[in-house]
Parts: structure tokens; C-alpha cells; sequence
């Protein structure tokens, strides 16, 4: 009968998650209150914390805000630079994430993550030929990075068409200025006669 009583593990697990969930949404209410001032007071730990909150809500603008202020208290951390990226990569300002992550690769440049993210903007970008430096750079500090080997071959075959489709550009040019040539002395052969 005392078995029937006792609650199970599975129920001891369903009551802890209901505590924490509610004790988080207290902290967060109660994070969310928080002037300006009282957030540059925090230790760099708990304003990350609360720019990784901001950032899972969506509320990007307020992420960004936590981020930077990390960043102006710890900045020669890389990985506070790296949050700030994955913050910029959401609002599509991918001007700003670059530099950031050429900041925190100035930091530790063998970052694998922030070299592995510069590669897939580069990609995103159609810089194909700066994105196969980047995940060659990964391989070279880990040849067993995994996104790296999947990504090279397609920044490598990017690029190789880059280069094909600047040289056709170029030619096509070349063709057309040819073209004008021949019509300007038809045209001046004729003015003569």
C-alpha cells in the first residue's frame, strides 16, 4: 500500500521540471526589471546569462545590448564576440558578424567555431574561395571536424565556379568590345570614302 502512495521517479521528474520552469520564469521577470545601470553592475556571467535568454525569446535587439556590454567587460574573450555573431546572423547583418568574428579569431585563431561560422557566411555570401580558407584552416587545427569535410568540397566547387563565371563574364566582354571595334572602323572606312 505504501508503494501506491510514494511517488514514482517518472512523477519525482515531472515536479522538479515544474519547479525549475517556474523559478526560471520568476528569475526572468525579475531579470527583465533590471535598469541599465543595475546590468553594468553584473558580473559578466549574468549579463551573458541574460543576452542567451533575450536570445532564445527573440528579442535580438536586447541580446545584442547584453552582448556588447559582455564584450565592453571582458574583451579579449572570443567567445563573448561569437555570442554577439549568432546575434547578428539572426537579424541578417552579416557586415557586423564578419567582424566579429575576424575580432575573435584575432583573439584565438585557432577558434575552430568561429572559423567554421566565417566559412558558412563566406558560403552564404558567395565568397566561395574566403570559405575554403576558412574550413581548410579548421582541418588543419582538426582534421576530424565533421562540417568542415562536408563544406570544403562545395566552398571549393563555389569557387571554381566563381572563377569560371568571372572568365565567361570577361569574355563576353572582350567579345562585345571586339564587336564595337569592327562597327567603329566599318563606320569610320565609310565616313573616309
Amino acid at each position: 500500500m505504501a508503494s501506491l502512495l510514494a511517488p514514482s521517479p517518472t512523477w519525482r521528474r515531472c515536479i522538479l521540471l515544474i519547479v525549475c520552469i517556474f523559478f526560471m520564469s520568476v528569475t526572468a521577470a525579475k531579470d527583465s526589471d533590471l535598469t541599465r545601470d543595475e546590468i553594468l553592475a553584473l558580473p559578466a556571467k549574468k549579463v551573458k546569462s541574460l543576452g542567451d535568454n533575450y536570445l532564445m525569446k527573440k528579442d535580438y535587439e536586447k541580446a545584442l545590448d547584453m552582448f556588447t556590454i559582455v564584450i565592453d567587460k571582458e574583451p579579449d574573450n572570443e567567445k563573448n564576440y561569437y555570442k554577439r555573431v549568432r546575434v547578428y546572423e539572426k537579424m541578417k547583418n552579416y557586415k557586423k558578424a564578419l567582424q566579429d568574428l575576424n575580432r575573435a579569431l584575432e583573439i584565438n585563431p585557432e577558434y575552430t567555431s568561429a572559423l567554421g561560422l566565417r566559412g558558412r557566411l563566406y558560403m552564404n555570401l558567395g565568397q566561395c574561395n574566403e570559405a575554403a580558407k576558412d574550413y581548410q584552416a579548421v582541418l588543419k587545427i582538426k582534421p576530424t571536424h565533421g562540417d568542415a569535410k562536408k563544406q570544403l568540397p562545395k566552398a571549393l566547387e563555389g569557387a571554381k565556379q566563381v572563377h569560371f563565371s568571372i572568365l565567361y563574364s570577361l569574355l563576353f566582354v572582350i567579345y562585345y568590345l571586339l564587336i564595337l571595334i569592327m562597327d567603329l572602323s566599318i563606320y569610320y572606312y565609310r565616313c573616309q570614302r
